[in-house]
């Protein structure tokens, strides 16, 4: 997006969606920094190479995958998939995150395809009311770490689970897609017979 299709766009937003943009990208500023409490998953450079990644503090994670689903009042908003061979430039997804002193985790996100006029701030205690309910799921994986957030938009915020990669997973695979398939789901079924 250049300038000037920038300051257009924003021109035509309204002052809700002006004050979730502008902080949405005062978080991601912050994180491109390396500031404590604040994350961003975006495009960075890593060796001279773009890569999809995530920046917490001074620390850099590449991932190899990415899913989010975000649900507005109960129905599918927007949803994305991507694999690292996809290319960079795919990538379809802005999505920060503060953490607060209480531990509180809130996360802004906003996806480039069209389905969201602005950035949607989600889980901020008393800064953001959301202009609906929202369900946001969120996993990007890469060859080490895996993450995932979990939130339905409330004030509570959101959740965070990071896991340990080891093993022989493959190049792409979801590990959680790869777990869900090695888990053995036994239905029992108990049939009557009538003897009479």
């Amino acid at each position: 997006m250049t300038q000037n299709e920038y300051d257009k766009w924003y021109r035509e937003l309204n002052e809700a969606q002006k004050e979730a943009t502008d902080e949405f990208f005062a978080w991601k500023e912050k994180a491109s920094k390396g500031k404590d409490c604040y994350a961003d998953i975006g495009i960075t450079r890593i060796n001279g190479k773009a890569e999809v990644a995530l920046r917490e503090g001074e620390y850099i994670s590449p991932f190899r995958g990415f899913q989010m689903s975000l649900k507005q009042n109960g129905r599918i908003l927007s949803s994305c998939n991507w694999r690292c061979e996809d290319g960079v430039e795919k990538f379809p997804l802005l999505f920060s995150t503060k953490t607060f002193k209480s531990g509180k985790i809130a996360a802004g996100i906003f996806v480039r395809d069209g389905a969201m006029q602005s950035p949607i701030i989600l889980g901020c205690p008393d800064d953001f009311e959301p202009d609906a309910f929202y369900e946001v799921f969120v996993h990007a994986w890469g060859a080490e770490m895996g993450y995932l957030w979990e939130g339905d938009g409330k004030i509570q915020g959101l959740t965070r689970i990071d896991y340990l990669l080891s093993g022989n997973l493959g190049e792409t695979q979801n590990p959680i897609e790869k777990l869900v398939e090695q888990m053995y789901f036994q239905k029992t079924t108990s049939e009557e017979t009538n003897h009479e």
